[in-house]
């Protein structure tokens, strides 16, 4: 009756995972580690920073091309660091999936980017 009084087990807290099914794929999925940053030294990166522009006139193509290649690490970091099942990783190998192949899929890939950062930051409400 008054079970919400009872405190939670802190390996239950500390562990917590979730499992989200994105395009018919299920993953299990696990809040990001802001200290250890896991895999990646990039996944506290503001994720609005790949998409500053410069105040100079037109952007060049260089430019385009290097904020690509920071958006896909920053991807890869939230990713490799926040999936526990399936194996994902930055290199094949066996049992891995490897990371560069799920970019084929850019929706699956957006949505467990999104799952991931809702369940370690929870969902913004907005109005």
């Amino acid at each position: 009756m008054f079970s919400w009084f009872k405190s939670k087990d802190l390996a239950s807290v500390v562990h917590a995972r979730k499992k989200v099914k994105i395009s018919g794929v299920e993953f299990i999925i696990k809040k990001l580690d802001v200290l250890n940053h896991l895999e990646g030294a990039n996944v506290l990166q503001k994720s609005f920073d790949t998409y500053q522009v410069p105040k100079q006139g037109g952007q060049s193509q260089e430019l385009a091309a290097s904020n690509l290649k920071k958006l896909r690490e920053h991807y890869t970091d939230i990713i490799c660091s926040g999936v526990v099942s399936p194996k994902i990783g930055r290199k094949e190998g066996d049992g891995v999936v490897y990371i560069g192949d799920m970019f084929t899929n850019w929706d699956m890939v957006n949505a467990l980017y999104q799952a991931i950062l809702e369940f370690s930051y929870g969902k913004k409400k907005t109005k």
